[in-house]
């Protein structure tokens, strides 16, 4: 008898932990599945992100590029209407117009950029934080506003008071 109760109490061991690891499995699959859900979407959303921002940065550059070439186009044109003699005394009056064109596409080309990093940097936090989430199983604490705190204004010590003796006055004029 006691051969087949020590059998029972295996057996019942044993499927208890096959019921265990079988949940733990289904658990463990879920949490990854949810994972590379939300990393695929995250990818799309980042795609999309730069996809859009780097359109703006080419449109952009494209357009101040044509700019620059139908400035020099007319530039040059001015130059052969006015004959070598105009131009060799003044060279400088017909370079083309443009450099502002320049600075402001490249002013936006760093804008743009600047957000999309930070798009991007939020995303991708709010992505690890859903990760974190899915796979810890609770929600992250959300944290407390806090205010900054002027330390405490310190008063100067007070000068210590100086009883400087001045020498007599033979004394100095002995010296």
């Amino acid at each position: 008898m006691q051969v087949q109760e020590i059998f029972d109490d295996v057996k019942g061991r044993a499927e208890k932990v096959s019921k265990e690891a079988q949940a733990r499995y289904e658990k463990v699959s879920k949490q990854a599945q949810d994972v590379i859900k939300t990393s695929r979407d995250t990818a799309k959303k980042a795609g999309d992100l730069v996809k859009k921002n780097a359109k703006k940065v080419a449109d952009t550059n494209q357009t101040t590029a044509k700019g620059l070439f139908d400035n020099a186009k007319v530039s040059l044109t001015k130059a052969r209407e006015a004959g070598i003699k105009e131009f060799a005394a003044q060279p400088a009056a017909f370079l083309p117009e443009g450099k502002d064109d320049v600075v402001k596409a490249y002013n936006v080309t760093v804008t743009t950029v600047t957000k999309t990093r930070e798009d991007l940097a939020k995303l991708l936090k709010k992505s690890a934080d859903q990760i974190k989430v899915t796979i810890e199983g609770k929600k992250p604490v959300a944290k407390k506003a806090t205010t900054a705190r002027k330390p405490a204004a310190r008063k100067a010590p007070a000068k210590k008071a100086t009883t400087a003796r001045k020498a007599p006055a033979k004394a100095a004029a002995a010296s």
